[in-house]
């Protein structure tokens, strides 16, 4: 695995994303899918690759490999009035929405998203799809809007 596959989601997770519509903007990394062969490889959008594509855009699929970055932007930090958190795990990553009340000594948990194996990247990118999924964040080819107006599980 090439350093930036542990910084990016997989291809498999940008798929997704992009099937849910989220931005596949020009900047940054890009899986390329041969669509003979189905095997991918991730570049860096520049000059060079622009031109690269221009003239195989017919072969080929292309998917935004999002980064940490990137995917945190889309990450709430609360929602109604569990906060989010973010920690690495003893074999990968897990974030979840939780509600801490110190007085009583309680904690719930609104959602929790364990990945075990996995990059911090594909962690994040599987809680950014559940958001999405289930209606808390809204994505467009363009933009990607933060909403709040769901009523939360009790």
């Amino acid at each position: 695995m090439r350093w930036v596959e542990k910084e990016v989601t997989s291809l498999e997770l940008s798929k997704k994303l992009k099937e849910l519509g989220f931005p596949q903007s020009k900047e940054g990394w890009y899986w390329v899918e041969n669509k003979a062969t189905k095997k991918a490889r991730i570049e860096f959008w520049d000059d060079k690759f622009e031109q690269y594509l221009e003239e195989n855009m017919e072969y080929i699929n292309l998917y935004k490999a999002f980064t940490n970055s990137e995917l945190g932007e889309w990450l709430p930090i609360v929602i109604k009035d569990y906060g989010l958190s973010i920690y690495k795990t003893l074999n990968g990553w897990a974030i979840e929405y939780e509600k801490i009340n110190f007085i009583e000594g309680s904690r719930k948990t609104f959602v929790k998203i364990r990945s075990d194996n996995e990059t911090e990247a594909n962690t994040r990118a599987k809680t950014v799809i559940w958001l999405r999924e289930n209606g808390y964040i809204l994505s467009t080819k363009e933009t990607v809007d933060l909403k709040f107006l769901r009523t939360l599980p009790k």
